[in-house]
């Protein structure tokens, strides 16, 4: 099997639309649909990160993909890729990678990958990104014993959140 030169930024858009809207339901099956062309996606492809993001995202819902999330970040996580990447692609990659930690029962691991891209969500000053970095940081110290810190990450989570429901 070739692989895809590019995939199609009409259906990232729509299963971004529904993850962002948390239609997950609709959006995971639309990630079933195209789940064979997904695992065949070229490193080369400008919607390599994002997809990969919306396949880590869909494990809250379905986990039986882990391991296509595990493949594609291996094939997109290397030291030339990220060095040529710009740093909202980092932050997607690195939040994604420590979601599949997390799924993994990686704990220290998954914090370590979701504190780099709480921290670079914030320099980027991507609110999507910053509260999806929060959100599962505070799962994976709940999950490790520190409640504490997982809920000060889930009260800034849900400010951001408000935040930005009261723009729309």
């Amino acid at each position: 099997m070739a692989k895809l030169k590019r995939f199609s930024p009409k259906l990232v858009r729509q299963l971004w639309a529904d993850v962002r809207a948390r239609h997950m339901a609709a959006a995971l099956s639309t990630f079933i649909r195209f789940k064979e062309p997904i695992r065949r996606l070229s490193p080369g492809d400008p919607n390599g990160p994002i997809l990969i993001l919306l396949s880590a995202y869909l494990l809250d819902r379905d986990t039986s993909h882990q391991a296509l999330v595990e493949g594609l970040i291996a094939r997109f996580v290397t030291p030339q890729i990220l060095a040529a990447e710009d740093r909202l692609d980092s932050v997607r990659l690195d939040l994604a990678e420590g979601i599949s930690k997390f799924y993994g029962s990686q704990f220290p691991n998954a914090i370590e990958l979701l504190e780099l891209a709480r921290i670079n969500a914030d320099r980027i000053r991507d609110r999507d990104l910053r509260i999806a970095a929060r959100y599962y940081l505070a799962r994976a110290y709940y999950k490790s014993g520190k409640y504490d810190v997982g809920c000060k990450l889930t009260v800034e989570a849900s400010k951001l959140a408000e935040q930005l429901v009261s723009r729309l």
